[in-house]
């Protein structure tokens, strides 16, 4: 086969396999969105440190304060269950690392 015609067919395999690729693909902001209002009951997914306070896989935190930005929102207070609070945990770090609360 000659490199043109062997050129040409690998074009066409790539652009029937890209719109595939991109039609498979979540649109942005399709994810399912987290639930956060004051109130909300949330679940540590996993162990991290959240500003010098390790925070364990299975514990719960309550919401306290939700700030919103334009209409949306970006952080949020969280009391722990011995009643520490903390203030403004960004959205990014509370969808990372925390899930709602089966009720």
């Amino acid at each position: 086969m000659s490199k043109s015609i062997r050129a040409i067919l690998l074009g066409l395999a790539m652009a029937m396999a890209v719109p595939a690729t991109v039609a498979s693909a979540a649109p942005p902001g399709a994810a399912k969105k987290m639930p956060i209002k004051r109130g909300t009951r949330l679940i540590v997914k996993k162990d991290f440190v959240l500003r010098d306070v390790a925070m364990s896989a299975g514990s719960a935190v309550t919401v306290i304060q939700v700030g919103k930005k334009s209409g949306k929102i970006v952080s949020v207070g969280l009391e722990l269950k011995d009643g520490h609070v903390l203030h403004d945990i960004g959205i990014r770090v509370l969808r990372k690392n925390f899930r709602p609360a089966k009720r």
